[in-house]
């Protein structure tokens, strides 16, 4: 699974591991201009989350992974019109699923923010739930720990680390330092 952000697809390849070669199996097909630059499964493999790096939004996928196709359920942006007008450049760098299934994180850089979605269980679509500052800039690349317990942001221009705890009822982030 490959995104692709000048083709607007995540380009799905079948490894031959005898032949030791990929071939074109399949796509899923971003919405045009939206740069896919993130591809994460969730947990039980159901679904997957595409970043659209240039539209600043989440494309959510139904996977069959019988037949290796990716069905488009929905795109969400990760920032309103307004939040994104208040700076002279945006972009998304990442995007993470929380080891429980039931969140996902998406960062935005120019904004300087993680954005949090609660994930539906049966359909896989996402319901915005807060956008947290960093507290530092330009995060280039975030992580969930292991237990689901700490995010960590990392501020590329600012050359911080931020530390987050995160809800396990909500999926909402509390600053920590």
């Amino acid at each position: 699974f490959v995104p692709d952000l000048g083709l607007d697809q995540v380009v799905i390849y079948r490894l031959d591991a005898d032949r030791l070669s990929l071939s074109t199996h399949g796509l899923g097909a971003t919405p045009p201009g939206g740069g896919p630059r993130h591809f994460k499964f969730h947990p039980d493999g159901r679904f997957a989350y595409v970043l659209n790096e240039l539209a600043l939004s989440v494309t959510v996928f139904a996977y069959d992974s019988s037949r290796g196709q990716l069905a488009r359920v929905q795109t969400i942006p990760t920032l309103t019109e307004s939040q994104k007008a208040g700076e002279e450049f945006n972009a998304a760098s990442e995007i993470r699923v929380h080891p429980s299934g039931k969140f996902l994180y998406a960062a935005n850089r120019g904004h300087d923010s993680i954005s949090v979605f609660s994930i539906h269980p049966d359909t896989g679509k996402l319901d915005l739930i807060e956008v947290e500052p960093i507290r530092g800039s330009w995060p280039r690349n975030f992580n969930v720990d292991p237990s689901g317990r700490w995010l960590i942001a990392a501020g590329r221009d600012s050359n911080t680390l931020s530390l987050f705890s995160i809800d396990q009822q909500t999926g909402t982030l509390q600053y920590q330092r």
